[in-house]
C-alpha cells in the first residue's frame, strides 16, 4: 500500500501546480494580491483533498495466492508469466496453517481462471518471485479480486529440508550396526561386480542405445502395426458373437479330434500300409506299367490324328440318332431290304443277272448284289 499511496501523493501535486497555474493565469489582472492568495489556497486545499482519496492503480487487478510456504517472497518480488515480469506482491500475511499474498497483475494480460500459483527461484542466491501457470488460450479469466488457493499453489522444498532429510537418514543408518554392515557389503559386492566391466557396461549402453535407435526408425511401422491391431481388435469387439461361436466350434473340433485319435492313429497306419503295397506293386510291375503307359499313349496319339474323323462322328450322331427316332413305327423300326439277298438261291440268281441284258435285275429288284 505504500507504493500506491506515494504514487496518489505524486499526481496530487501534479494537479495542484497545474491548478495553480491555472489560476494565476485566469485571475483579472486587477485582482487584489491578498484575493489572490485567497484562491490559490482554496486550490491547493482541493487538490490535496482529492490526492488523499485512496483508490486502486490504473490498469491493475488484485489477485490473492494462498501458499503453504512464503520462504524467500518478499514485497515487491515480482510476478511473471513465462517469465516475463506481469506484476508485482503487494503484501504477504499469515492465514491460520497458509500464507495468504496479494499480487497486483496488469490488467492487459489475461490469466485462466483456473490457473496456478508457483514459486520460482531464478537461482540459488536471488529471490524468488511468483510464475501464473499455465498460458491463458481461451475461456474464463481471473478478474480482479479472484482467489488462487492453496490446491493450486506450490513451493519449492528448501535446502534446509533437504539437509535435514539426509540428516535424517544418515542418522538412522548410524544408529544400528547391523545396518552399517549390509550397506557396507552391498557397497562391497556392488563395487566388486562393477570393477573391471567398465568397457562391457560402455558396449551394453550403446547396444541399448542402438536398439532404441532402430525402434525410433521403424516408429512408422509400429504405428501402422498397432493401428491395424487396433482395427482388428475394433472387429473383434464388434463381432464377438461371432468370434465366439467360431472358437466354439474350433474347441469343439479340437475335442472331437481329441475323441477319435486313436481311429486317426488307425487310417493313418492303414494309409501308411496301403502306401507300401502301392510301391511294392509299383516296383514289382515296373515293366507292365511302362507298356501300359507307352500303350495309353500311342491311343491318345491316334485318338488326335482321327481328330477331324472323331469331331465328324460327334457332329452328326444327334442328327443319325434322331432320325432313327422318327423312323420308328410305334415298337417297329421298317426296313428295306432285297428279298434276293435272303433267297438261299441268291448265288444261281446272280449268274443268271449277269447274262441277262444290263439293269434288268437292278430295275426288277432282284439284283442280289445290289448291281
Amino acid at each position: 500500500m505504500l507504493v500506491t499511496t506515494q504514487t496518489n501523493r505524486t499526481t496530487a501535486v501534479k494537479v495542484a501546480v497545474k491548478v495553480v497555474d491555472d489560476v494565476q493565469r485566469a485571475a483579472p489582472a486587477g485582482l487584489s494580491r491578498p484575493l489572490r492568495l485567497a484562491l490559490l489556497a482554496v486550490a491547493l486545499l482541493f487538490t490535496s483533498a482529492c490526492g488523499a482519496l485512496p483508490g486502486a492503480p490504473a490498469g491493475k487487478m488484485e489477485v490473492v495466492a494462498y501458499f503453504q510456504d512464503s520462504a524467500g517472497l518478499f514485497v515487491g518480488n515480482d510476478v511473471g508469466i513465462l517469465g516475463v515480469p506481469v506484476g508485482e506482491i503487494t503484501s504477504i500475511e499469515p492465514d491460520g496453517e497458509q500464507v495468504k499474498v496479494t499480487m497486483e497483475i496488469d490488467d492487459d494480460y489475461q490469466v485462466p481462471a483456473d490457473a496456478g500459483a508457483v514459486v520460482v527461484a531464478r537461482s540459488v542466491a536471488t529471490d524468488r518471485y511468483i510464475e501464473l501457470t499455465p498460458v491463458y488460450a481461451k475461456g474464463p479469466t481471473l478478474s480482479d479480486g479472484d482467489e488462487i488457493q492453496a490446491d493450486r499453489t506450490r513451493s519449492p522444498v528448501d535446502f534446509d529440508q533437504v539437509l535435514a532429510a539426509l540428516n535424517d537418514f544418515a542418522t538412522g543408518i548410524a544408529g544400528s550396526k547391523d545396518a552399517t554392515r549390509a550397506i557396507q557389503r552391498f557397497i562391497n559386492q556392488g563395487a566388486g561386480a562393477l570393477k573391471g566391466n567398465g568397457p562391457l557396461i560402455n558396449q551394453t549402453v550403446h547396444a541399448l542405445q542402438e536398439g532404441v535407435d532402430g525402434i525410433h526408425a521403424q516408429r512408422g511401422n509400429i504405428t501402422s502395426t498397432l493401428k491395424s491391431l487396433d482395427v482388428l481388435l475394433a472387429a473383434v469387439s464388434a463381432n464377438e458373437a461371432t468370434a465366439r461361436t467360431f472358437i466354439r466350434q474350433v474347441t469343439e473340433a479340437a475335442d472331437l479330434l481329441a475323441d477319435e485319435r486313436k481311429n486317426f492313429r488307425t487310417a493313418l497306419r492303414s494309409l501308411d500300409d496301403a502306401v507300401t503295397v502301392v510301391a511294392e506293386f509299383a516296383v514289382d510291375n515296373r515293366e507292365q506299367i511302362v507298356q501300359a503307359l507307352d500303350g495309353s499313349t500311342r491311343l491318345v496319339r491316334s485318338l488326335l490324328e482321327k481328330q477331324g474323323a472323331l469331331t465328324e462322328i460327334l457332329r452328326v450322331m444327334p442328327l443319325a440318332l434322331q432320325n432313327l427316332e422318327l423312323a420308328r413305327d410305334g415298337d417297329r423300326l421298317p426296313v428295306i431290304l432285297d428279298p434276293v439277298a435272303l433267297d438261299p438261291l441268291g448265288g444261281v440268281l446272280r449268274d443268271i443277272c449277269d447274262r441277262l441284258p444290263a439293269q434288268i435285275c437292278q430295275l426288277l429288284g432282284t439284283d442280289p448284289g445290289g448291281n
